[in-house]
């Protein structure tokens, strides 16, 4: 191929060679949208805006979200996994204590 011809490819849309979803390959309308970065390319036929509310971040129609969506979402599986994680322990932590620091009642009554 020679320098600088042009192969008409103005973005890297997957539903170019495959199906996305229910949308047959090919035919992609590329849509341009401004932002503060500068100009963003997606193709309307197999992507559209985050369906969630994220400013300038684009999906797949088959997909629920946009990566920004996706890892929030990991974020806050693994915290609230976390915090499960940590009251198990104090609940744990709680049980011990209370066997191997028995209060006044459980105490060995003293011989006289």
């Amino acid at each position: 191929m020679p320098k600088g011809a042009n192969t008409g490819t103005k973005h890297h849309c997957p539903g170019q060679g495959g199906w996305v979803g229910e949308w047959s390959p090919g035919g992609c309308d590329v849509q341009t949208v401004e932002t503060k970065m500068g100009k963003l390319s997606y193709c309307k036929k197999h992507s559209m805006p985050c369906c969630n509310g994220c400013k300038y971040w684009f999906h797949l129609k088959n997909q629920e979200g946009c990566q920004s969506c996706l890892s929030r979402w990991r974020a806050e599986v693994k915290q609230n996994q976390k915090a499960r994680e940590a009251q198990k322990a104090s609940e744990k932590q709680k049980v011990d204590a209370e066997f191997w620091n028995p209060g006044k009642d459980r105490k060995k009554p003293k011989k006289p």
